[in-house]
């Protein structure tokens, strides 16, 4: 498997990388230039409708829900190593991005910018590349994506009202992981982890203060008694 990695790390970098890397490269590059129309081109077409959407409230929304469901913005690339092979048509392209550091740029958005936090930081993801017709294109799953997002929200909002039990009955339907690299990169679904352990900080809380309510109803109930002889 070493000897395959180095052999398409090396046809990377002299140009003779298998299509399905050659699709992730230029996607990247596409992503980072702000080249819409090659975005477009090497995404998946059942994508392409919601990427367009995505991209076009980014620059307005960086927090929304359709900014987030992007991958973030390289600043440059790295090609590591196709990590792994699901059929013929399907490879998980494993890459290495520099990111702007959000750290330094909110440090330095409010007046606290400091010498020791860089400005940029490395991260590895998985992009998935698919063969459909004659092509490979970057397989997102936007829908996916967007639809756990929401479903989210929801559930967020359910513990804000204090409405426990109907949160905790979304839990037997929570939205499948989105077909795509990174997601499926472990066993386990970190959204599904996230939400339980906030449902569980939520009836803490909400034992804590029927707690405190209780006591404070019997201290003020032995004070209206008066003291007993």
């Amino acid at each position: 498997m070493r000897r395959l990695s180095t052999i398409v790390a090396i046809a990377a970098l002299t140009g003779c990388a298998p299509a399905s890397v050659k699709t992730v490269e230029t996607w990247l590059a596409a992503y980072a230039a702000d080249d819409t129309a090659k975005l477009k081109d090497a995404t998946l077409p059942a994508d392409r409708e919601l990427l367009a959407s995505c991209l076009a409230i980014t620059s307005t929304a960086p927090m929304s829900r359709q900014a987030l469901a992007l991958p973030p913005k390289p600043l440059r690339h790295e090609f590591i190593d196709i990590e792994k092979k699901e059929g013929a048509d399907r490879q998980v392209i494993l890459v290495k991005m520099e990111l702007k550091n959000p750290l330094h740029y909110e440090a330095k958005r409010v007046g606290q910018a400091l010498p020791n936090i860089p400005k940029t930081r490395w991260k590895r993801r998985r992009f998935l590349s698919v063969e459909e017709g004659d092509r490979w294109y970057v397989k997102l799953d936007l829908a996916t994506v967007l639809a756990r997002a929401h479903y989210a929200e929801r559930f967020l909002g359910l513990l804000t009202a204090r409405r426990l039990k109907e949160a905790e009955a979304m839990l037997e339907s929570i939205p499948e992981r989105p077909d795509d690299g990174d997601a499926r990169r472990t066993k386990k679904d970190n959204l599904e982890a996230a939400l339980k352990l906030a449902l569980e900080k939520a009836k803490k809380r909400r034992a804590a203060a029927r707690a405190k309510a209780k006591a404070v109803k019997t201290s003020s109930t032995s004070t209206a008694a008066g003291p007993t002889r």
